[in-house]
């Protein structure tokens, strides 16, 4: 047996909520390209705004 657990319903709440950030970070990281294809070539000011708060 290796020792790992749950303490119970914490324990579990607290991976649970830890995986679905990991799963949003990633989310939006594998539109990131996308997004940096579809920029206008018009305003680029504003577009890195747009990038950099998204």
């Amino acid at each position: 047996m290796s020792g790992h657990r749950l303490a119970g319903p914490t324990k579990r709440n607290t991976v649970r909520t830890t995986f679905a950030e990991a799963l949003a970070a990633y989310s939006s990281y594998m539109e990131f390209p996308y997004a940096i294809r579809c920029r206008r070539a018009d305003a680029p000011g504003e577009e890195r705004v747009r990038l950099s708060e998204g």
